[in-house]
């Protein structure tokens, strides 16, 4: 597999100038991801799930590559034919004249210096020597570093307006940019989001964009939504939580936009959202979307119209109601009981498994598509191991659409009870 990942990087390297500047860079990521790819391992995960979150973690490197060039030198040359001069006089005299000409127009030059090779009658030859002011090598030492430092400044730049780090080595991002719209109304920390404003704003929406730590969403009595960044580990105003409560719409951020040279990802704090409980019973369902990285998220009890996940190997759960279902990761599972039937459920998984638990009235149409995978429908009974199958429960299964989509993890589809 490793030198899967090295093929890889020959890939995203191929069309990159090949200078000693751009080798350096190249070895130091494909370190750094080997490296990850024997941790993931080690917590035992699958070769090709280990594979897949260690190349996950590169990003994009079309920009960096851009503004990484050779430096370019000029070599002045100058080429000269001799011709041998007749010598011409009596015995007993040296040289009697030379005649040298350019082979093939006259070269005047203040570097160039002609003396004869010897004074023997009859010829001679001539030396011409070309000299050239070199620069230092500390001069060569300091351009090269200059270039360097302002081609990784631009790409910094770049990354920081993408969102995009260019190297992460264990839980640091180097030159990393989360960047989010309207950020200067973002609250840092801990909060607390009022009834009065849930009652002129009523709760729409919940957007989390969360990179590491447990994120539990549940309801309370209270009649306000209370955020809480909870562990022992004591956070700078830009690595804490940013919220930004907005006309119904509640947007939870893992720190602060902008750019840093360097910004720690694997925070040892878990956010906890705790809602309304009475949301869920007067108002309309809500959205929900996640996108995460390593997080271990429940849903407690939520009634939800939308539910929208993205992420890498944290595993999901949710308990509640739900109308729609749209799942993406690349090792992480999801555990779905929903008490009301699904109207759509959508996952795309690498190694991902998902288990989901709807009423037994359901009636739906399922399409499976895995490469090793296997699909088990508890409603007809059908088991299939790779490939493709299509099945359909119920007396009205065209109703209602569930399709899954995986490399090797397994779907189980079971009444609930």
């Amino acid at each position: 597999m490793e030198e899967k990942l090295r093929a890889h990087m020959d890939e995203l390297f191929r069309d990159a100038v090949p200078t000693e500047q751009t080798r350096e860079i190249k070895e130091e990521i494909l370190q750094n991801i080997t490296d990850k790819y024997h941790d993931l391992l080690a917590e035992g995960k699958s070769e090709q799930a280990a594979y897949q979150i260690a190349i996950s973690g590169i990003g994009d490197l079309d920009e960096l590559l851009t503004f990484v060039k050779p430096q370019s030198q000029n070599n002045e040359t100058a080429s000269f034919s001799n011709k041998r001069t007749m010598a011409s006089g009596g015995a007993g005299n040296g040289m009697q004249s030379q005649h040298i000409e350019p082979s093939s127009q006259r070269v005047a030059s203040s570097s160039q210096h002609i003396e004869p090779s010897s004074p023997n009658a009859g010829a001679s030859s001539q030396h011409v020597k070309t000299t050239k002011k070199k620069k230092s090598p500390l001069v060569i030492a300091l351009i090269v570093c200059g270039c360097l430092i302002g081609a990784l400044l631009i790409a910094a730049l770049i990354c920081g307006l993408l969102g995009v780090p260019i190297l992460r080595l264990g839980g640091v991002e180097i030159f990393s940019g989360t960047s989010y719209a309207n950020a200067d109304q973002y609250i840092c920390g801990d909060g607390v989001i009022s009834g009065e404003e849930l009652s002129e704003h009523p709760l729409k929406a919940i957007h989390i964009t969360w990179v590491s730590g447990n994120v539990r969403v549940f309801p309370s009595d209270s009649n306000s939504i209370k955020l809480t960044e909870k562990g022992g580990e004591t956070l700078s105003d830009k690595e804490k939580m940013h919220y930004y409560y907005h006309n119904g719409t509640l947007d939870i951020q893992y720190g602060q936009s902008g750019f840093s040279l360097f910004r720690k990802m694997d925070k040892d704090t878990a956010l906890e959202i705790a809602l309304p409980a009475e949301i869920f019973i007067d108002s309309e369902p809500i959205d929900l979307t996640g996108s995460f990285v390593s997080s271990e998220v429940s849903l407690e009890d939520i009634t939800a119209d939308q539910l929208s996940i993205d992420t890498v190997s944290g595993n999901v759960t949710f308990t509640g109601s739900c109308r729609d279902v749209e799942f993406d990761s690349v090792s992480a599972d999801l555990n779905l009981s929903s008490k009301t039937i699904l109207s759509e459920c959508e996952t795309d998984t690498v190694s991902g498994n998902v288990i989901l638990k709807v009423p037994d009235s359901s009636s739906f149409h399922i399409e499976f598509d895995s490469v090793s995978g296997q699909c088990s429908n508890h409603f007809s009974g059908d088991e299939k191991s790779g490939g493709e199958y299509e099945g359909a429960v119920g007396e009205n299964p065209g109703k209602n659409s569930y399709e899954f989509d995986s490399v090797s993890g397994d779907v189980d589809i079971a009444p609930l009870r």
